[in-house]
């Protein structure tokens, strides 16, 4: 994966879980405004219903019913009851369910008895969906009179958070697209803003910026290096050369090349022996290093007159007429050729 690959997944991966945790805080900033909006719409109906629900309150159960089914026209509110200071059910519209019950809710919301305003609330599964519970006291003067119980759908609440979930993916999926563009297009300008200033370096030209400074120092102190390198050590590359550099970073010691190509294959040509020299990349490349070093060379004997040419240790010295290196053959079977060794 290339770096730049590797980065959008990171800034993807990112914005995603800054999207998850701003959705998270929009869900629980949203319930927390719309709670408030519950209870204080709550208070505020029950405020205006007062006296009204004072005068029927004593009346029976009748009046107080149509009372409480008047509160519940509202589009929101699907259910409400009145309780009494002896926890008694004193009426109730028909959807009011039956899981709530006046002691369970005095439980929360404290003494009946008490003439201070009070009040409590809670969200619950109602309906086959979620509803926001509120219970207020009801006062006459100083007179506690009981509570009333309202019970409003929160399905508008579920739609709100949806939208907002939804507006939150839109946004992420703009942001990640602008994101992931912007840093490509910041790559790419880059990229060749620095390669722009990498070849005026190679080119011995000063660099716009400051970061290529110590790249250009490091090229001019290479290029003094190799200046005096060639001037110290015989010029141009060549076999003395490469010998004279090989003796003193190797400090004498003899090379030894293992490989499954030999440099010398010898062969008989009727009744006599020829050597040749094959074609191999391998062999090219580092059969200088052997004239200039010396050393041995440790490679598998394929020709046919190759055992007859070695002394008792398998080697004999190459090339014929300088024997500047040893060649050390290894013999290999039909079955360990034939599976590659």
């Amino acid at each position: 994966m290339s770096r730049i690959a590797y980065f959008l997944v990171l800034l993807i991966l990112g914005l995603a879980g800054l999207t998850w945790l701003a959705s998270y805080t929009v869900e629980r900033t949203v319930a927390d405004w719309s709670r408030r909006d519950l209870n204080q719409r709550a208070q505020v109906v029950i405020h205006a219903a007062k006296p009204s629900l004072v005068a029927n309150w004593f009346l029976g159960s009748e009046g107080l019913r149509s009372q409480l089914d008047d509160l519940a026209q509202d589009e929101r509110f699907v259910a409400a009851a009145a309780c009494g200071t002896d926890l008694t059910l004193l009426a109730s519209t028909p959807a009011f369910p039956e899981d709530l019950n006046c002691r369970d809710i005095a439980a929360h919301l404290g003494d009946p008895q008490v003439s201070t305003p009070r009040f409590w609330d809670r969200f619950q599964i109602l309906f086959g969906g979620s509803v926001h519970v509120s219970t207020v006291s009801l006062q006459n003067g100083n007179y506690s009179l009981g509570f009333v119980v309202l019970v409003q759908d929160l399905s508008f609440l579920g739609r709100r958070s949806k939208a907002t979930r939804t507006y939150l993916i839109i946004a992420f999926g703009f942001l990640a697209a602008a994101a992931a563009a912007t840093t490509m297009a910041v790559a790419r300008f880059s990229r060749r803003g620095w390669s722009a200033e990498l070849r005026n370096v190679l080119r011995g030209r000063s660099p716009q910026k400051a970061e290529f400074q110590p790249i250009l120092r490091d090229v001019h102190e290479l290029v003094d290096r190799l200046i005096v390198e060639r001037s110290t050590e015989g010029g141009p590359w060549n076999a003395g050369r490469l010998k004279q550099v090989l003796n003193r970073f190797v400090r004498g010691e003899r090379v030894i090349v293992v490989a499954n190509r030999e440099p010398y294959i010898h062969e008989y040509k009727g009744n006599d022996i020829v050597v040749r020299h094959p074609a191999s990349g391998l062999v090219t490349a580092l059969e200088p290093v052997m004239h200039a070093c010396s050393g041995v060379w440790i490679g598998h004997g394929a020709g046919n007159a190759d055992r007859v040419t070695v002394d008792k240790h398998n080697r004999v010295r190459v090339p014929p007429g300088e024997e500047s290196f040893y060649l050390r053959r290894v013999w290999l079977s039909e079955a360990e050729e034939a599976g590659y060794y």
